[in-house]
Formats: C-alpha cells, structure tokens, sequence
C-alpha cells in the first residue's frame, strides 16, 4: 500500500479523539491535551458517551455523531473496544487510524486473531493504521502532537521513526533540551500496517526532511526495506540505530517487539548496501543527522587534528583509530608553515598541537593550512578552556579559515559549558557541526565518510560470480539426476541441503522426529525459537497444507 492515505495521518485537517477523557490518569486525557494544548489549527473531537464537554472542547457520544468528514481518528480506548471503534471508522470513510494503548497481554493464538480481524477491517474500509500500541506521532511545523509525548520540540528538518516508544520519549526530552528540531517524531508500535518503508517513502519526498533517523529491533518486510532506503539514501541521509548486536540483546528485542532480531552481520550487509548509516552512539544520532545532511562529504578516511590541549587530541585520536580511520600526513608544505607559526614546537605533527596559548589567529592560520593540504580529508579543530582562551573570537576565526576550502568537512569541538556556549551559536549559526567532546566529532567524521562509501556502493553492480568459487557441480547434478531417475518432482530435505552445501552455502541445523517427545528433546538440543516441518514426498505446498510452524518459542507452542 506504500504511502496511501499517508497524508491524513500528517496533515489532517479533522481528528477524532476516542477515548477523550477528563480522568488526568488516562490514555486519553493526555492525547487530548496535547492535541489541544500546542496550537494545533485543525478541528478536534473528543469521543466520549458520557461526556457533553471535555477539557473545555465539545464532546461527541459516537464518531458516527460527528457532522463532519473526519481525516484521522486516535484510538485511546481498552482492548475490547478497539474492533468495534475500527468498524465505526471505517463506516465513517476515515481513511488514518492511531491506535493508542499500552502493551496489551495476550496469548500468541489470541494475538494472531486480533491482527487477523484488524486486517480484515483495513481491507473491507481501505483503512490505514498507525500502530497498535503506538505511542502516536509529532509534526512540530502545524504544531500537530497526537502522542503522548509531554513536549513539542522545535520544528526541524529531521525525521525520526521509531520501534520504541519509550526510548523515543528520552531521546525526545534530550533533543528538546539542546534545541534541536524536528519535522517528524514517529512511534510505530507493533506495525500491523505501517511500517519503516511506507514512512520511508513518505519522507523521502517530503521536501521539509533533510535526514531521517531509524530506531529499530527488526525488519519484519526485508524486501521492502531495501526497496525503500535505496531510492532516497542518494538524496537524503538515513541513519540506522539497530539493537540486537549480541545475542541476548536479539532474545530480548524478540521479547519485546515478538519478531526475532535476526543475525548482526546480515543487518549490517543490508544497511551498507541500502546506502543506509548504522550507528552505535544514540545520543549523538540527531547532530549526525544534520551532519551527514550537509552537501560536502569527505573523499577519505584521513582526518587532521588542530587542538590546544594534548589529552582532548589524543582521546580524538583513539576514537579515530578505534573507528578505522587515518590520522592524515600533513605535505611538507603544511608542516613548514606551521613550524613558523609555532616556533617554539620541537615537532611538528598531526595533532597539530597549538598549545594553551594559541589565539585566534594561532587557530585561523593553523585551520586554513590544513584545510590546504591534500592528504586532508576532514578536520576536527579543538578548542578546550583555559584562562587564555577567547572562545568567540577563536570561532570567528574558525567561520573566516573555513572559506579557504569550502570542499573539506570541519567539525569543531567546544568544550566547556556555559562560557563558550556564544561561540557554539555562532558555528552553528554558520553550518559549521560543533560538537561538547572530541568522540562526538570524529564519528561524525567517520560515519560522514561511510555514508559516501555507502552511496558509492550503490553505482556497483555485484559480480555475478564470486572470485575463487569453485561450486560442486557433479555433485548436485547427481542429486537431481537421481531424483529424476525415481520420476520425483521434489528433492527430499537432505537433498537440498547437500545441493546447497555443494555451492559453498550455509544451512541450519535441521534434525528429523518422529514423536512429540523427540520434537520437544530436539528443539531444547537446537535452543528456541525453532520451526517446525513436515517432511513429506507427497506434500508439496507444506503451508497451503498448515505443515510448517514459525518462530515457536517454548515447548508449549511446539
């Protein structure tokens, strides 16, 4: 379905509060003020029997009540109710639905059947759904909250979606506190409907988003996935921050989310391929947005180092090395020209260390100088406090020095707090990425650079046969000529996985039984989830014929 009906959901004109409530405890209280409460242009209506007036607006017995088309309706209601509130929308021709409930505790069968009967309703009405278990969604620039988010953020040109809604609200809280905006924050829930790629798509020609960030423990449509992020990497940045790494970090994300996390190494081959960044710091994910947003990318991985301080630098360097990038080698020329600027200096070297008595024009003559050179591929100039330091007028500096080379990425790294806090404004004022520690800024730096590699995988058209591989192909054209000498029509599983191990390729461990005590004895061997097969010549079509099992957990569901 991809991006239709994805309008009302962010740009309605009309929205439906079921579940409005005056009880400042519930679900729907707070839905309603926030959707009340930030100046929100478009019609609101709360959705309650029992109430003639809610927060001071007027209430609705039944959406059905309502004189108006509505474009999207939120869902604050129990469980039991959701169906039926889904049936009326669909009667009322509303096209975008929220719903918005805490994690409801059911049975895996009973879960099954309820996502089965809400698909049947999005089917029969053409309805979209955000959700369940959303904790809804922000647009900042028509001061639209339909969360249950507490604060606005400042609009933006950053996009945020989201698998957690929890960690979406403490990254939320972080980003409001520096100031950084936002044009969408979004809280998937469970994705019976819309998921990644649809907003993917969505966002990737909203012309007020310049980066979008990903949250995610799974990819429950793969295809998709990759069919969305490489048409817009080119064009706009997306960062991936995936859990999972580990394995006990990918048990409780299928915990949580109720898909399995998949293996690390695969994830990381679908994002570099996809043209997607993946991250591991999330508390730097939104300034490396805005980052990686910029129009100037770095050629390579050298990066040069001006500081005024030793440890900062070298905490810059172990980060650097750490994320497998260079530490430039400065041309001959470069060094000679900072030798005369530091006369005092016994060696002059990348880290170009300017000591605490650098002034702005130390750091000015420095920066233009590297920024020069051509083993440069980014810089990160330092400045830490100390009694002779003058923070702005060394930013000034800084603004002036970069226009020598436009073309190579700087970053720069303010330390202190509110004493250089003007300087800080004023470098980001003019598009120039500061960062509080040295880290922040050579990642921003390395994963600017793999963003541009990423990009450059994109042109590359995979060999269509892998150098040294040397396929068994007697072997497995045994296996079928002796299948089709019995006249079978289908290998038997042992079959196809010596045909596969035949042409260099991995296969599960896959164990026969032939009672319930052996399937239970050897799921425990093989560890859960596992599936579950028949294995038999005569069925063909295994799950036309309900013959396999997914994802089953414990011995219960075996």
């Amino acid at each position: 379905m991809s991006i239709k009906n994805l309008e009302v959901f962010f740009n309605p004109k009309r929205i439906a509060v079921v579940g409005a409530s005056q009880d400042p405890e519930s679900t729907g209280y707070f839905i309603l003020r926030n959707m009340i409460g930030n100046g929100f242009s478009g019609a609101v209506y709360p959705i309650n029997p029992l109430s003639e007036s809610i927060q001071g607006v007027e209430a609705y017995k039944t959406l059905s009540a309502i004189p108006h088309r509505v474009d999207l309706a939120i869902l604050a209601i129990p469980y039991e109710e959701i169906l039926p509130a889904l049936e009326e929308c669909g009667k009322k021709h509303v096209k975008g639905v929220s719903i918005i409930y805490p994690d409801f505790c059911l049975s895996d069968q009973d879960n099954q059947l309820f996502s089965n009967q809400i698909k049947q309703l999005l089917s029969r009405y053409d309805l979209r759904i955000l959700g369940p278990n959303t904790l809804g969604f922000i647009r900042p620039s028509i001061s639209l909250n339909a969360s249950l988010f507490p604060k606005m953020p400042k609009s933006g040109t950053t996009a945020f979606i989201s698998q957690s809604g929890t960690l979406t609200s403490a990254l939320l809280d972080r980003a409001i506190d520096k100031n950084f905006g936002f044009s969408y924050i979004i809280s998937l829930g469970t994705r019976l409907d819309l998921d990644f790629s649809d907003l993917i798509d969505f966002l990737g020609v909203d012309p007020k988003t310049r980066a979008i960030i990903l949250y995610l423990e799974d990819i429950a449509r793969g295809r998709k996935f990759m069919t969305a992020v490489r048409s817009f990497a080119r064009s706009k940045p997306i960062v991936v921050v995936k859990s999972g790494k580990f394995d006990i970090s990918a048990q409780l994300a299928l915990t949580h989310s109720g898909v399995l996390a998949g293996e690390d190494k695969v994830y990381d081959a679908v994002f570099k391929r996809a043209g997607a960044v993946r991250i591991d710091e999330i508390l730097d994910l939104f300034y490396l947005a805005e980052t990686l947003a910029q129009e100037r990318r770095p050629k390579g991985k050298r990066l040069a180092i001006i500081t005024n301080a030793g440890a900062p630098s070298m905490i810059a360097v172990d980060s650097l090395l750490k994320l497998e990038g260079e530490l430039s080698i400065l041309g001959e020329d470069t060094i000679g020209s900072l030798r005369q600027l530091l006369p005092s200096v016994r060696e002059v070297q990348n880290p170009v260390n300017l000591l605490t008595s650098a002034s702005p024009a130390h750091y000015k003559t420095a920066v233009e100088n590297c920024l020069r050179d051509a083993n440069v591929d980014g810089l990160v100039v330092i400045h830490a406090p100390n009694f002779r330091a003058q923070p702005e007028k060394t930013a000034e500096a800084i603004v002036s020095a970069k226009q020598v080379n436009p073309y190579v990425p700087l970053f720069t790294v303010w330390m202190g707090g509110e004493l250089v806090q003007s300087a800080r404004e004023l470098l980001i004022e003019k598009a120039i990425p500061t960062f509080f520690t040295p880290e922040q800024a050579v990642r921003s730096f390395i994963y600017l650079y793999r963003y541009d590699y990423n990009l450059q995988l994109l042109q590359e058209t995979p060999e269509t046969i892998l150098r040294d591989f040397s396929p068994e192909r007697e072997k497995a054209q045994g296996i079928i000529n002796n299948a089709l000498g019995q006249e079978r029509v289908i290998l038997n599983l042992d079959e196809v996985k010596e045909i596969l191990q035949a042409y260099g390729m991995p296969v599960i461990t896959t164990k026969r039984a032939k009672s319930e005590e052996e399937v239970v004895r050897i799921s425990e061997e093989i560890g859960y989830p596992v599936v579950l097969k028949i294995d038999s010549g005569k069925v063909f079509h295994k799950i036309e014929k309900s013959g396999v099992f997914l994802n089953l957990k414990n011995e219960g569901s075996v």
